[in-house]
């Protein structure tokens, strides 16, 4: 059974971390790196109310995949990722849930092929972010309330043009969001 707070010493692990259990903290002390099996998540989070921090989170090199995301909030509210090193993936950080007051803070997402920072539904913060090396920073794509983005810098993206960060309510994106 898991207490309201996992810790992961340094080191590095291919575990795939799936958090089902509400208000859980996933705390990494030290350097703790999480390499994704290909094809697959390194944190997928199913929770409300979870907190992920101080990880360095990627994929396998052969296994990386458009569509697959270090970080994916498939459901729950008031999910808090933060000091977040999230690299070499389809996608850095997917938000998925439709749930309210998700905040993503203080994070270095960078070498991912599409998105740095995908928001598809409403109530999200995202700041204090540096991005590098994606095609996109930041997406929003289907919100219906309030995105906020702040202090997010991209820097160095793949292209000049595909650099965005829209929040529009109802965006719609030429590109597909990671499923």
């Amino acid at each position: 059974m898991l207490s309201r707070q996992a810790r992961r010493g340094a080191g590095t692990s291919t575990d795939n971390v799936v958090v089902e259990k509400p208000d859980l903290t996933l705390r990494g002390q030290g350097v703790v790196r999480l390499v994704a099996a290909g094809g697959v998540e390194g944190v997928r989070i199913e929770a409300d109310g979870v907190t992920v921090q101080n990880l360095d989170v990627s994929s396998q090199p052969l296994g990386v995949q458009f569509n697959t995301c270090g970080v994916r909030v498939n459901k729950g509210n008031k999910t808090d990722l933060r000091n977040l090193r999230v690299h070499d993936n389809g996608a850095g950080i997917c938000l998925f849930s439709p749930g309210t007051g998700h905040r993503v803070r203080n994070n270095v997402i960078e070498n991912n092929r599409s998105q740095a920072i995908f928001v598809g539904g409403s109530g999200t913060e995202v700041s204090g972010n540096t991005t590098a090396n994606n095609a996109v920073a930041v997406e929003a794509v289907g919100c219906s309330g309030t995105v906020t983005i702040s202090s997010t810098a991209p820097t160095a993206p793949r292209s000049a043009s595909t650099a965005s960060a829209s929040a529009a309510p109802a965006a719609s994106s030429s590109r597909a969001p990671p499923a």
